[in-house]
């Protein structure tokens, strides 16, 4: 029923859908919900109908990042393959069959909240609208089990308009009717009646005729108490106010002072003191604030020294932590603290004794699978062992939140430039025309909107065309050619196909500068080859330049890549401390713990207040490593960290032109 008043963005569509009734109204799992969330928040769509609906509420009428452009893209993919050329300014975004059936669904659903939303900007008779919202229900709900008391309730109130319609046949606007089911739905009371038993929860009302032992108010913020007065447009008191009008702030506040006369022995008021996410400070309600204020003029300390800064207001006040496991709860230190939690508790009690390494922890050699390998798969290893050992070994992965974004790019992250430029190199390698980037990716959505887009496209292709044009004079009048190699090194058989080879030697290209991540790989493809009796050289190509390889020989190739498979089979039984991007800057440091080191592993941002490094952008590294201190370099894990980044980058050096 807020479809009218909201601008149709992602969460709030999907907000709806993921409600069990809905679904199962659309023969809809909480599975296919997932899906769909996934698939549509890749065509783009972040909030808006159409470029008409942003100009309706007197925006620029663009249609990027809108629900009718990424839905014709999957539409187009359901008929035709993922492309980059445009078919009747549409660019297609593939749905395999089975998605297709639940995106099918999906239409059915947001057509309905289309027709609806339009239907809800008429003006009906308090009749009409009762056929209207029991239509409404009947669209979107199925009648079950689980759903018959709330439908029923429902009905009750749709009878109780169509009553009243009996004797009014006026137009009336849908806020309205809004506002007539928010305040039944919210305020109405459907449980066992006030002072039922020995503990009672209800809002607040007229006390002071009932006194009670103990009084709990909770959520005294400034911004939910005293009630703010939201005029309606029908709301003529409002419009032509008179004496003695009803004044909801007024009645409010009177309501407290009642609260405080039936408080008999304990009074108990809490409110939100800080945000959540940026700990930034939340006011208390004006209510509180004049109460701390009035304690202070007319109160004063008994039994406290002089000498003492605790005014009597920190005596009466508790800052209590954010989260319901922080030590303070468990610790005899202050008695204001104290926790009933048995669980949180023992967590507590085991957590201070000594932290054992994650790494120390072995397992019992994995299955024979993980002996037989692609390249991919040995490249994912010293990519980020902790990952591979978790997710590959053990079996845990850590599911990265899934949260829908209601807004359009502001600027493109790391990830995303990388991938945008290296579409472009491409693209510049295979002789095809990249004039049509900005469309392309403005169409994919992922593009910020305005002048802001055009700069930063045209930056990531001057990047990406500079690379690019060191490549081409070395590959061109070239053969390219694939090369499958299969061997056994170590009692580990490693296969795939290296590509990108052109005469002897291999040309690997990357749009970011070298880090130890692709320094790893590239040099792994090299040895591969080598060791298959392909004599070949490497040349690699980054942001920061190009660097050159000689051919290994046969012997030496096979050496070096023993002594990384003897790391592979020990970082398939535990977890090991290596960092390939925090290792490499270490290696080319001389092994030297410098401050570009440490901060390669984790650093603090003052600015933005956010963590960063190898160990917070990881999620893996952080959980297995979390208490690893890269400065403690007396510790048995630095230990380790200092033996691998000298095995593994010393090897690959040595044939560094």
């Amino acid at each position: 029923m807020t479809f009218p008043s909201h601008r149709f963005e992602i969460s709030k569509v999907f907000s709806i859908i993921n409600s069990e009734p809905v679904r199962n109204k659309f023969n809809l799992s909480f599975n296919d919900v997932e899906t769909l969330r996934k698939i549509i928040h890749n065509s783009g769509v972040r909030w808006g109908v159409n470029g008409r609906f942003k100009e309706n509420i007197e925006l620029l009428p663009e249609s990027q990042n809108t629900w009718e452009i990424g839905l014709n893209r999957l539409i187009a993919g359901y008929a035709m393959k993922s492309s980059d050329e445009f078919w009747q300014d549409v660019l297609p975004l593939e749905i395999d069959g089975d998605n297709a059936k639940i995106f099918g669904r999906f239409l059915d659903f947001y057509k309905l909240i289309l027709k609806i939303n339009t239907e809800a900007l008429n003006n009906f008779n308090l009749r009409e609208w009762s056929l209207w919202i029991n239509n409404l229900i009947d669209a979107f709900f199925k009648y079950d089990n689980k759903t018959e008391v709330e439908l029923l309730y429902l009905k009750s109130l749709i009878n109780e308009l169509s009553i009243v319609s009996e004797h009014s046949y006026i137009a009336i606007d849908f806020s309205v009717i809004q506002s007539f089911f928010v305040k039944e739905l919210n305020y109405r009371q459907t449980g066992s009646g006030f002072i039922s038993g020995k503990l009672t929860f209800s809002s607040m009302m007229p006390l002071r005729s009932v006194p009670f032992k103990i009084i709990c108010i909770i959520g005294m913020n400034d911004d939910l108490f005293p009630r703010k007065i939201i005029s309606q447009g029908f709301d003529l008191m409002r419009a032509f106010p008179r004496n003695l009008d009803k004044n909801l702030r007024e009645m409010d506040r009177y309501l407290f002072i009642e609260t405080l006369l039936s408080a008999k022995e304990k009074l108990y008021i809490s409110y939100k003191g800080r945000n959540i996410k940026d700990n930034a400070e939340l006011l208390p309600s004006i209510c509180l604030f004049e109460l701390t204020e009035y304690i202070k003029k007319q109160y004063i300390k008994k039994h406290i020294q002089e000498d003492k800064q605790e005014s009597l207001i920190d005596m009466l006040t508790t800052i209590h932590p954010l989260q319901a496991f922080s030590k303070k709860y468990f610790s005899t230190q202050n008695e204001k603290y104290f926790s009933y939690h048995k669980e949180n508790c023992i967590g507590k009690l085991e957590k201070k004794q000594p932290n054992k390494p994650f790494f120390e922890e072995k397992i019992i050699a994995p299955s024979d699978s993980l002996l037989s390998i692609s390249i991919g798969t040995l490249e994912s290893f010293f990519k980020c062992q902790a990952k591979f050992f978790m997710t590959k070994v053990i079996g845990i992965y850590i599911d990265k939140e899934n949260v829908l974004d209601d807004y359009e790019n502001i600027q493109i992250d790391n990830l995303e430039t990388y991938n945008i430029s290296q579409y472009i190199i491409s693209m510049i390698l295979h002789g095809k025309s990249i004039e049509n980037m900005e469309n392309i990716f403005r169409a994919k959505g992922i593009l910020p909107h305005g002048v802001s887009g055009e700069v930063k496209i045209k930056e990531i292709k001057e990047n990406a065309c500079n690379i690019a044009n060191t490549i081409i004079p070395m590959i061109s009048n070239k053969k390219k050619r694939h090369v499958f190699v299969d061997i056994n090194v170590n009692d580990i058989n490693i296969s795939g196909v290296i590509k990108d080879i052109y005469e002897d030697k291999l040309i690997i290209y990357s749009s970011s500068k070298l880090k130890g991540k692709y320094y790893i790989t590239t040099c792994l493809k090299h040895l591969l080859l080598n060791a298959s009796d392909y004599k070949t050289s490497l040349i690699f190509i980054g942001l920061d330049g190009k660097i050159e390889f000689k051919p290994v020989p046969l012997s030496d190739a096979f050496k070096i890549l023993h002594n990384l498979m003897e790391i592979y089979k020990i970082g398939l039984t535990k977890c090991l401390p290596f960092f390939p991007d925090t290792s490499f800057t270490y290696f080319k440091n001389g092994c030297q713990l410098k401050a570009n080191v440490i901060s390669s592993w984790s650093y603090y941002n003052y600015k933005t207040h956010e963590n960063g490094g190898e160990k917070y952008f990881e999620p893996y590294f952080m959980l297995c490593f979390e208490e690893f201190d890269i400065e403690d370099t007396k510790s048995k894990v630095f230990s380790m960290f200092d033996e691998l980044s000298k095995i593994i980058f010393k090897d690959l050096n040595m044939f560094l032109i």
